[in-house]
């Protein structure tokens, strides 16, 4: 397969394609452990809505292969956290058995 290797300004159309790679890529991530949904149907278009954000991505042919995104906003997780709080509460309540979850938690509490 050939590769035509090309950066692009992410869109809208791309946030689901970007969602698969966060999800199989960083997979102890604090929000992949939250699950695909959350990442493809909250995260990802709310980090999109903020005017302060930069997002590029890498394709090859079509296919999204990386991205990375630059953000102004300090709060922006903060908010995303505040506007999704009872969705926070059931997925900790949720994975709360998985030793890893607990594990990411902790480290995100104290090195956040």
């Amino acid at each position: 397969m050939d590769d035509n290797i090309t950066i692009f300004y992410v869109r809208e159309k791309d946030l689901a394609q970007i969602a698969k790679v966060h999800y199989a890529e960083l997979s102890d991530d604090f929000y992949s452990i939250l699950g695909y949904n959350f990442i493809k149907n909250i995260f990802y278009p709310q980090l999109f809505s903020n005017n302060s954000l930069i997002g590029l991505c890498s394709r090859n042919n079509s296919e999204i292969t990386g991205y990375v995104f630059s953000i102004e906003d300090k709060d922006y997780l903060i908010d995303i956290f505040k506007s999704n709080f009872l969705v926070f509460i059931y997925q900790m309540i949720k994975n709360s058995y998985k030793l890893n979850f607990l594990k990411i938690c902790f480290r995100n509490y104290f090195f956040f």
